[in-house]
């Protein structure tokens, strides 16, 4: 679970040969693979393969790169991982922290550069209250980000998604607040369990300073895209069963392509297109209004 106290200082000088490059956090990070992916994308694939432009043009040979999870034995193997790129100007911009979301967001703020992306891939989902263990287990299990929860079981599962859950309404306001210093900044969120979708979706917005871009491959139906795939979750017929009147994630905030380059999918999204497994992907950014009143209330101040 996430610790509401930070005992992480990151001296980002430590671990970065120029910290004025902008920075892409991944929260969950794993085994790294989807940054240590990116941080091989050559400069000269200028499209980078992409399914969709609906991420701003992101040069990724120009960025630092960090990732956060709690699991000491996946930090380690992805810093492993790191050590081991031929160049010194490649190591010198990816690091993996073990530490909680909570804390490498408290520690953005003194990150030189500026914040490209942020990105929350596949977090465990919180066990439902509306299924048994296996069906928890049972082709929703998130966390092939964070294996020890995969051997370890069900048990291993957050409880609940008001306490447990990686993304706690501390963490949402804390990326709110980091996405309202610019509005180019977007948090791009992936889950399998429609559930999860749902509730990450109105934690975020209900923060009242956040929306979701309008992605240019909606999901127009998400029962059309559950019976192409020939999959069906058992957590997603109880959540239904117990909640009939829930929201869907289908419409213009759901993409139904990949929004990351194809040589830097995150494991888990790899899997899913493997097995035919349905991903929810959505990209959150700072509401534009709010982002105005701002700058006008910033520019009253400072006349005085």
């Amino acid at each position: 679970s996430e610790n509401d106290v930070v005992n992480v200082n990151i001296i980002w000088e430590n671990y970065f040969e120029d910290t004025s490059k902008g920075l892409v956090v991944d929260l969950g990070s794993g085994f790294g693979v989807c940054l240590l992916n990116l941080l091989s994308l050559s400069s000269r694939q200028h499209d980078y393969d992409l399914e969709t432009d609906d991420l701003p043009h992101m040069d990724w040979s120009k960025y630092n790169f960090a990732g956060a999870d709690l699991n000491p034995q996946l930090i380690g193997y992805a810093n492993g991982v790191t050590s081991r790129f031929p160049l010194a100007i490649e190591r010198d911009r990816l690091h993996f922290f073990c530490c909680s979301a909570i804390e490498i967001l408290s520690n953005l703020k003194t990150y030189k550069g500026k914040i490209e992306l942020l990105m929350i891939h596949f977090p465990s989902p919180y066990r439902s209250s509306y299924s048994s263990d296996h069906d928890d287990n049972d082709n929703d299990n998130d966390n092939s980000n964070n294996k020890n929860n995969e051997r370890s079981g069900n048990s291993q599962l957050p409880g609940n998604a008001k306490g447990d859950f990686m993304i706690t309404p501390q963490v949402a306001t804390m990326i709110s607040n980091i996405l309202q210093k610019d509005n180019q900044i977007q948090l791009l969120f992936q889950t399998k369990c429609e559930d999860v979708a749902i509730h990450v979706k109105n934690l975020f917005l209900s923060t009242g300073t956040l929306e979701i871009a309008p992605c240019s491959h909606a999901v127009k139906s998400v029962e059309e895209t559950y019976a192409v795939s020939g999959r069906r979750p058992k957590r997603l017929d109880h959540w239904l069963e117990t909640t009939p009147e829930a929201e869907r994630a289908e419409g213009m905030c759901w993409s139904s392509v990949s929004m990351m380059p194809t040589m830097a999918r995150p494991e888990t999204e790899i899997q899913c297109e493997y097995d035919n497994t349905v991903v929810h992907r959505c990209l959150f950014r700072s509401v534009k209004k709010y982002n105005t009143v701002n700058r006008q209330r910033s520019s009253v101040v400072k006349t005085y």
